[in-house]
């Protein structure tokens, strides 16, 4: 006979994981993305992608900027330009191990957000408008 599974015990961990420097007693601790953020995260992208180059205009250090405050308990200390560019330049194999999961948290949601888009593309463009709220005389008159 099989265990029963609580529908309960299916919640999202707030902790995604947890990576432990060598040097110190604090671990770096990594989290799952609530749906506010994950919003966040969608418009962030979004906000910076050019459709005729399907590319995102955002570099490596803009991306790391939001995501390490907003989903790590690591406090981005310094404002200085070089000194952001240096550490991203020549990475600890702790950061690499960080923004790997960043990247993994990222392709997450672009992959959820593009299942949506997907979705709403085989809707009548009026249906589409009334989903996303989106006015399109308030459109129409910029």
């Amino acid at each position: 006979m099989s265990e029963v599974i609580n529908f309960s015990d299916l919640k999202r961990n707030k902790l995604r994981k947890i990576v432990k420097r060598p040097d110190s007693a604090s671990p770096i601790e990594i989290y799952n993305p609530n749906p506010e953020q994950q919003e966040d995260i969608v418009k962030l992208l979004t906000n910076n992608y050019n459709s005729e180059t399907k590319e995102v205009s955002l570099t490596e250090k803009e991306v790391l900027e939001v995501l390490i405050p907003m989903l790590t308990n690591i406090v981005i200390d310094t404002k200085d330009k070089e000194a952001m560019n240096e550490i991203i330049e020549d990475p600890s194999d702790i950061l690499l191990e960080i923004q790997g999961e960043l990247i993994d948290i990222v392709k997450s949601i672009i992959k959820r957000f593009m299942k949506i888009i997907e979705s709403l593309s085989e809707l009548p463009e009026e249906d589409v408008n009334k989903l996303l709220n989106i006015n399109t005389e308030k459109e129409s008159n910029k």
